[in-house]
């Protein structure tokens, strides 16, 4: 425990000086004594772990996400678990970097589920579909020439896009 004391009085309507116009002490609790009030239920305890680190957490969410409403739920996602978790910190490492891991592996976790599946456009030309031909010529037309194209999904997307907005059939995409 860190305590401080300041030579100038509070004023007199001050609600956490001990003495009405006596000197002001404050008094920081460690990470540790934090983490002890914590698991002895003092909530307050853990919000001030989350207010100490919030800041920090954040900006490693941002870090991964780029995005300042993912960031904010994944920051919370981190505390969610350091709270559920708070039992299982040993403090062999500062709280800081106890929080840091948890940050990383919720970011990871989160990007592997949103990390979109490649899908393959085969299916569609293979199923010989005469929505996906050009106006006056057949589907196996259009799947000989989509054949030689870039096997990439994304060249293969930006292909079809441009082959709609050149068609006399685009949807009105600018």
């Amino acid at each position: 425990m860190v305590v401080r004391a300041w030579p100038w009085s509070a004023p007199s309507s001050a609600p956490f000086s001990a003495t009405k116009g006596g000197p002001l002490t404050v008094i920081n609790r460690t990470d540790a004594e934090l983490v002890g009030a914590s698991l002895a239920g003092d909530r307050e305890a853990f919000d001030l772990i989350v207010e100490r680190h919030r800041r920090n957490v954040y900006q490693l969410c941002y870090r991964f996400v780029g995005n300042q409403d993912d960031a904010a739920d994944l920051a919370q996602d981190v505390f969610v678990r350091a709270f559920r978790g708070l039992r299982n910190f040993k403090g062999e490492a500062s709280l800081g970097t106890w929080l840091y891991r948890i940050g990383v592996n919720v970011c990871l976790n989160r990007l592997a589920v949103k990390t979109p599946a490649s899908e393959s456009l085969e299916p569609l030309f293979l199923a010989n579909d005469e929505r996906i031909a050009a106006p006056g010529e057949s589907a196996t037309r259009s799947f000989n020439v989509a054949s030689r194209w870039p096997t990439t999904s994304l060249a293969v997307s930006e292909t079809v896009v441009s082959h709609w907005r050149t068609s006399s059939r685009s949807p009105g995409w600018a």
